[in-house]
């Protein structure tokens, strides 16, 4: 799966406060999380059946807050935007102290 082939776009990147470079996290989604009512294995598992589409699910792992380097070590984050999501956070990185 390439980038172009996505329906999303990749989530926007920065540093969090744990000084982290993360995807930048939904609060909806954050907190569904937290309170279980999202259930992530449910969630890929139903991806797997075709339930739901690929690109939805990685979306989603985005919008949780993924660090970048943890992302691009799921099995469902499509190599040509791990290694977009890695170039912009070695950029952000290289520009933290600017």
């Amino acid at each position: 799966m390439k980038c172009a082939d996505l329906k999303h776009p990749q989530q926007p990147i920065g540093i969090a406060e744990d000084g982290v470079v993360r995807f930048k996290g939904n609060s909806i989604i954050e907190d569904l999380f937290q309170s279980r009512a999202l259930d992530l294995n449910e969630i890929k598992r139903r991806v797997q059946t075709g339930d739901f589409p690929k690109e939805d699910y990685v979306q989603l792992t985005q919008l949780l807050g993924y660090s970048v380097s943890g992302w691009g070590d799921l099995s469902t984050s499509p190599p040509e935007m791990v290694t977009a999501a890695d170039k912009e956070a070695e950029r952000i990185r290289s520009g933290e102290g600017s």
